[in-house]
């Protein structure tokens, strides 16, 4: 297969090698709103109550979430994120971000939460509370349509991903909800490696955004370790 020896995420491996290798890691719950108030409150869907995406019913009453645990305990906390709702919970500054919706196939803007990231980074600069900071991206993500150079960065430049004679997107396209799901992105696509392709662009994009977060949190710890020798974190 096309992408097993592929290098789409150097910057995020480099982290990997220096910390801690969980070799099994599940995904608590899909889609997002459930799996991020798993992530957040340490409990499963079925005791929390977000069990789908804009659902009505509210997050169980008593259930707390990590962000009001450590404001609670001193920390000074920050979302950059677009989710809203009960997610907002415990956060001392809540910094949304949007763009342009109506066409799927422009979404991709890890440019646009780093800008907000970034800002509220350099605002932690030479303080001493310690914080919690999270940062919601929605790369990679459907549509898989990275910007360039990205976008064909790991398909062959001699392969056709119309070819009529590969059949392997064949099963893809006759399962109802992936065919018009992805249908306004991708139509009359036949090579399933394309796709791929474009998921592994996808990560590379975002590989790419996530130095600028690292280097920002670094230049804080030296500015730290600067001021007090004896401390680090």
């Amino acid at each position: 297969m096309l992408w097993l020896s592929r290098e789409t995420s150097p910057f995020i491996d480099s982290i990997a090698r220096r910390g801690v290798m969980f070799e099994r890691c599940y995904a608590p719950n899909i889609p997002t709103h459930p799996s991020f108030t798993t992530l957040l409150s340490g409990k499963e869907a079925i005791t929390h109550n977000i069990v789908n995406i804009g659902g009505e019913v509210p997050i169980a009453e008593g259930v707390r979430l990590l962000p009001e645990i450590l404001k609670e305990q001193g920390y000074r906390t920050i979302a950059v994120d677009s989710m809203g709702r009960h997610f907002s919970r415990g956060f001392n500054e809540y910094i949304t971000y949007a763009w342009n919706r109506s066409n799927p196939t422009v979404l991709r803007k890890a440019e646009t939460v780093n800008a907000k990231a970034l800002s509220a980074i350099q605002q932690l600069k030479g303080q001493e509370q310690p914080f919690f900071l999270f940062i919601h991206y929605w790369d990679p993500h459907t549509p898989y349509l990275p910007p360039a150079p990205y976008r064909h960065k790991f398909y062959p430049k001699d392969r056709d991903p119309y070819d009529l004679d590969n059949h392997s997107m064949d099963e893809a396209w006759t399962w109802e909800p992936f065919k018009w799901y992805f249908h306004d992105w991708i139509p009359g696509v036949t090579d399933a490696e394309y796709v791929i392709s474009l998921y592994d662009g996808e990560t590379a994009y975002m590989d790419h955004h996530l130095r600028a977060i690292f280097s920002g949190l670094r230049s804080l710890q030296q500015k730290h370790i600067g001021h007090h020798h004896r401390r680090s974190w």
